[in-house]
């Protein structure tokens, strides 16, 4: 990574990350596209944060990153926490991001297959081939094991949603500003009938809006 005095403190790399690469593409290339295929091979994170730092987190963060495994905020439609237009919000568990046969290249171009059997009678084959710059095999069937382990199962998500600071603004808006990518949140689906749903969930995206309060009158 870049040692110049001008990126210092711009970038920072997780301690747990465990990728070791046998070469990068020769200098010149495109920046990004190496980044995203580096942490391909890591299966971490790359992304901006809000203080405009570039992160590289490893395939354990969420287990090692305090944020990550402890709730920050519960987004709730009753009770305690910040309230959520529940009117639009909508839960899905599907099978679309499983992945029970995974295939791992490694620098060495030595592929490395791993699969779950029962995942596959369940759900169906779920194929995922992935180029990276692992150092050798060994590497490669770690991630590909991995991938496996973590992906074999469907997944509840829950497509974005809005809340409203204004509503309390006191309570909410600190809840709301400080929330980061990837931290973990709690998210409480009450039903017209039926159980409570409580779910913890990691942040994918954040999106901020602001618009001036409409004053009528003098």
């Amino acid at each position: 990574f870049p040692s110049h005095d001008k990126v210092a403190g711009m970038y920072e790399v997780s301690s747990d990350v465990e990728t070791q690469v046998l070469q990068l593409e020769p200098e010149a290339s495109p920046v990004l596209p190496e980044f995203v295929k580096l942490m391909s091979g890591e299966d971490g994170n790359l992304y901006v944060d809000r203080l405009g730092v570039l992160q590289f987190t490893g395939r354990d963060s969420v287990f090692s990153r305090t944020r990550s495994n402890t709730s920050q905020v519960t987004f709730t439609d009753t009770g305690v926490g910040v309230e959520y237009d529940a009117g639009a919000v909508r839960l899905d568990l599907n099978a679309d991001q499983v992945r029970n046969v995974v295939t791992v290249t490694s620098s060495e171009n030595a592929e490395a297959v791993a699969s779950d059997s029962v995942s596959v009678a369940a759900t169906g084959q779920a194929a995922e081939n992935r180029d990276t710059y692992l150092l050798d095999t060994s590497a490669a069937q770690t991630l590909a094991n991995y991938l496996v382990t973590v992906y074999k199962n469907p997944k509840m998500t829950v497509e974005p949603f809005m809340s409203k600071g204004q509503q309390d603004p006191s309570y909410n808006w600190p809840r709301l500003l400080g929330l980061e990518l990837l931290d973990r949140v709690t998210f409480k689906r009450t039903p017209a009938t039926g159980s409570a749903i409580v779910k913890d969930l990691l942040v994918q995206s954040i999106e901020h809006r602001v618009t001036p309060a409409i004053v009528t009158g003098k």
